[in-house]
């Protein structure tokens, strides 16, 4: 029966017991497909193949992006120009939501010609959080403004991610209170991928902390290395600490304890590297 071969394929993918990673206090399970989706899970949206940096086939789910309309330079001219572009030439999108002042969004769709994409909508939001605003006071005055409505969309599960080209620290600051960070990280970081002639790595963190602990560095180069991982396709990617030279001894006192503490991770620390290191392959994270 149907039941039967359900209980049975969930038997075969259940069969050992998942292989468990322990990077110095963080304790990430091994991801397995299973025949069936578990209960718990809200129902799966549709998945289509495509292809990721290192050629590899993956699958992925159909993304819903909020998106800051009123933040970054030119705004929101420019922010709906770049969502009509997304539109027209990225695969796998489902829905592209603006987040802003309603009325100068639809001026601004209306500037260009042919139908407004099915796949864009509007969620008006009647503040806007200066690029010269201090970040706390912002999120905590501006309640209804376009960086807090687009993260809480993520929050309630009516978006899978928020880009904004707004205030750094207000998108940093609202993300960090209302979808909080995994367990086991303190801070979030800023990811950029950064290209060369071989492979592209990842720097971290790129401007989300001013002070950054050797725990909160040591946490960045985890989650570093799993981005690499898993979206740049790098095999046990290799992890450096950029310091002003490549001895232990080399560094302030921050990088030193850093450097200890990667050292006896689980990760692939390949020791400090210096910038002429970064763009010959040397480095993933």
């Amino acid at each position: 029966s149907k039941k039967k071969n359900i209980e049975e394929q969930n038997r075969e993918s259940q069969g050992s017991e998942h292989e468990e990673a322990d990077f110095k206090g963080f304790k990430l399970r091994a991801v397995r497909c299973t025949a069936a989706t578990p209960p718990c899970l809200p129902k799966l949206r549709v998945l289509q193949w495509t292809s990721g940096l290192d050629g590899c086939i993956r699958r992925v789910a159909l993304m819903r992006i909020s998106i800051d309309a009123m933040g970054g330079d030119f705004a929101p001219g420019e922010i709906v120009a770049g969502t009509l572009q997304a539109a027209a030439r990225l695969k796998g999108i489902d829905k592209l939501i603006l987040v802003g002042d309603e009325t100068a969004i639809q001026y601004e769709l209306k500037k260009h010609k042919g139908a407004v994409p099915s796949c864009i909508e509007i969620v008006h939001a009647s503040e806007v959080v200066g690029m010269g605003e201090s970040p706390a006071v912002a999120i905590r005055r501006k309640k209804d403004s376009s960086i807090a409505r687009s993260i809480e969309l993520v929050k309630e599960d009516k978006a899978d991610a928020i880009f904004s080209a707004g205030n750094t620290g207000a998108a940093v600051a609202a993300a960090t209170l209302k979808l909080r960070t995994l367990e086991g990280v303190a801070r979030p970081a800023i990811a950029t991928i950064m290209p060369t002639p071989i492979n592209p790595f990842v720097l971290l963190d790129a401007g989300a902390n001013p002070d950054s602990t050797p725990e909160m560095l040591q946490q960045y180069a985890v989650m570093g290395s799993i981005y690499s991982r898993e979206i740049l396709g790098a095999d046990n990617p290799t992890v450096g600490l950029l310091s002003i030279g490549e001895e232990a001894a080399k560094g302030n006192e921050t990088t030193k304890k850093t450097f200890g503490l990667l050292e006896r991770s689980h990760l692939n620390f390949i020791g400090n590297v210096e910038s002429g290191d970064l763009y010959g392959g040397k480095v993933a994270v």
